[in-house]
C-alpha cells in the first residue's frame, strides 16, 4: 500500500484480527462492522424477549449510529441499559468496553470515507455474480473472475470517461457553490454534495456569537430533532469548523457548514475542504507521481521521444538517397561503421551489468519458503470433494463384467424360448417330411392324420413355456 498503513479498517468480532492488526497497523484506527455487530445482538440469547420490542431496537439503533456527540451517546447508553435492565448483561458490558471501536459519535475524528461497515468487501463477494459451492471448480472460476474483472474495468472507464467530459446537472438552480461542485468533484460525489445541499435549503441559521472577525452561528432543522449546530467561521482565513465532524470523517462539507458560506455568498469551496481524493484529477495526479517516482529511480522509460525523432531522421535520409547509387552506398557504408561500434558498446554494458548481477546474487541469503504444516481444521470433512467430472458422469458408469460370469435374467429367458421353439420346429419339419412321404391318397384320411399331429405339438409347447415361466 505504497508504505503507508490505512487510517481506518473495520472488521468483524474476531479477537484474533484484533490482535494481529494491533501488531501490524499500530497506529490504524480499528473499528467493528456495524452490520455483524447487529447480526450478534439479533440472536436470542443476547436480546432474549427484547429482540421483538421495537422501541429497545429503536435505542439500540440510536446508540450505534444516532448520536451526534460523546455526551449524547453517554445518555442515550445509560437510559437503555437502565430501562431494560441490562447494567449486569454481559455482552452489553463488554460492548460499553469497546463502544470507541463500533460507536459513530465516538469515531468522528477519524476518516473512514462514510463507512460504517464492511459493505465494500461483502459487495464484492457478489459483485463476481455466482455463489461458488464445493463442486465449483478452479478453472470456472477463474474465467468468471476474469469477466468480471473486465466488466470493472470497463465501466470504470466509462465512469472516468463521463467524469473528465462532462459536467453534472442538478435538480436545483446552479448557484456558484453548486457549480464549483460539479467542476472539482467526481459525479458520485456530487451527489452526496448535492444531498446536503438539499438539507441547506430546508434549514435556518441564526447568529448566536461573535469574536472579533470570527462568527458563530447555530444552523438547525425545524423538522428534525438533534440536527443543531454551532458552527464556528472565520472570513478572512477562509476556515470553518462544525461539530459534527462531517468533512473529517467523509470528506466532504456538511449542510451546516454550506448554509453559512452560503450566507456569506462564497463562490467557492475553499480550497483546504476540497478533499482530493473525491476530486476528477485524483487519478490523473495519482499516476503522475508514479511515474516521477519510477523516474527518479530510473525505472522509467522515457527514450520513446528520442526514437521517433531519430526515426524521422533516418527515414528522411533514406529518402533522399535511395535514387543515387553512390549515396546508398556511403549510407550502407556508414551504417556497417556505425553498427560494428554501437555493438561493441552494447557487448561492454552487458557484460558490466551481468557482473553487477552475480556479485548482487552472491552476498544474497535466499530464503527458501516452504509449505505450511498441514491443518485439521474445526469441521473440515476428510473426504474428498468431488469435481465437476463426478458430478457429469454419475449415473453413467456401468461396472466391466467378463463374458459368461453372470447372465440378466432377460437374457436368460429369452436364450430359453428360443432353443425350445428351434427343436419343437425341427420336430414339426421331421414329422411333415414323415406324413408327406406317406401315400395316403384320402382326403378325410390327411386330414385327420395333420390333426393328430399337430394337436401333441402344440401341446408340447405350451407345456415348455410355462414350465419356464
Amino acid at each position: 500500500m505504497g508504505d503507508k498503513s490505512p487510517i481506518t479498517l473495520f472488521t468483524d468480532q474476531d479477537a484474533a484480527m484484533a490482535r494481529e492488526i494491533k501488531k501490524a497497523f499500530p497506529t490504524t484506527r480499528h473499528r467493528l462492522c456495524l452490520w455483524h455487530l447487529m447480526q450478534n445482538a439479533n440472536a436470542v440469547t443476547r436480546f432474549g424477549v427484547l429482540k421483538s420490542d421495537a422501541t429497545f431496537k429503536a435505542a439500540f439503533n440510536k446508540c450505534l449510529s444516532g448520536c451526534l456527540n460523546e455526551v449524547e451517546f453517554n445518555a442515550c447508553w445509560e437510559a437503555m441499559v437502565t430501562k431494560y435492565n441490562l447494567k449486569e448483561h454481559k455482552w452489553f458490558i463488554r460492548m460499553y468496553k469497546l463502544r470507541y471501536k463500533w460507536a459513530t459519535a465516538l469515531s468522528m475524528d477519524f476518516f473512514s470515507a462514510g463507512i460504517l461497515s464492511s459493505q465494500r468487501s461483502e459487495s464484492s463477494n457478489n459483485a463476481v455474480g455466482f455463489r461458488p459451492t464445493k463442486k465449483t471448480s478452479l478453472t470456472e472460476f477463474y474465467h468468471i473472475f476474469q469477466e468480471t474483472i473486465k466488466r470493472w474495468r470497463r465501466t470504470e472507464d466509462i465512469d472516468e470517461f463521463n467524469t473528465t467530459k462532462s459536467i453534472p446537472t442538478s435538480h436545483y438552480p446552479m448557484t456558484s457553490l453548486l457549480k464549483h461542485a460539479a467542476q472539482v468533484y467526481t459525479h458520485s460525489l456530487f451527489r452526496d454534495f448535492e444531498e446536503e445541499f438539499n438539507l441547506v435549503v430546508a434549514s435556518q441559521v441564526q447568529l448566536i456569537h461573535t469574536n472579533g472577525l470570527k462568527m458563530i452561528y447555530r444552523v438547525y432543522l425545524e423538522d428534525r430533532a438533534g440536527s443543531a449546530q454551532s458552527v464556528m467561521y472565520d472570513p478572512p482565513s477562509e476556515i470553518i469548523i462544525c461539530p459534527c465532524k462531517n468533512f473529517e470523517e467523509s470528506g466532504w462539507l456538511c449542510f451546516h457548514c454550506i448554509r453559512v458560506l452560503h450566507l456569506h455568498s462564497v463562490q467557492k469551496i475553499p480550497e483546504k475542504y476540497i478533499s482530493f481524493r473525491w476530486t476528477k484529477f485524483a487519478k490523473v495526479e495519482v499516476w503522475n507521481k508514479h511515474e516521477a517516482q519510477l523516474k527518479a529511480k530510473g525505472l522509467l522509460n522515457s527514450f520513446t521521444p528520442w526514437r521517433l525523432h531519430m526515426l524521422r531522421k533516418y527515414y528522411s535520409l533514406i529518402l533522399k538517397s535511395h535514387t543515387i547509387e553512390e549515396a546508398r552506398k556511403i549510407l550502407e557504408e556508414s551504417f556497417k561503421k556505425d553498427s560494428g561500434a554501437i555493438q561493441t558498446i552494447v557487448t561492454a554494458a552487458s557484460n558490466n551489468e551481468q557482473n553487477t548481477t552475480n556479485t548482487t546474487t552472491e552476498n544474497e541469503n535466499f530464503v527458501q519458503v516452504l509449505d505450511p504444516a498441514h491443518a485439521n481444521t474445526k469441521g473440515k470433512s476428510k473426504k474428498r470433494i468431488p469435481w465437476s467430472y463426478d458430478n457429469f458422469n454419475k449415473g453413467k458408469r456401468r461396472k466391466h463384467r467378463e463374458f459368461g460370469s453372470k447372465t440378466p435374467k432377460h437374457l436368460f429367458l429369452f436364450l430359453s424360448l428360443y432353443s425350445i421353439l428351434v427343436i419343437q420346429f425341427c420336430n414339426f419339419v421331421s414329422i411333415l417330411v414323415t406324413i408327406l412321404s406317406m401315400k395316403v391318397t384320402m382326403t378325410g384320411g390327411m386330414t385327420t392324420c395333420c390333426f393328430l399331429v399337430i394337436d401333441p405339438i402344440f401341446m408340447l409347447c405350451k407345456a415348455d413355456f410355462t414350465t419356464i415361466v
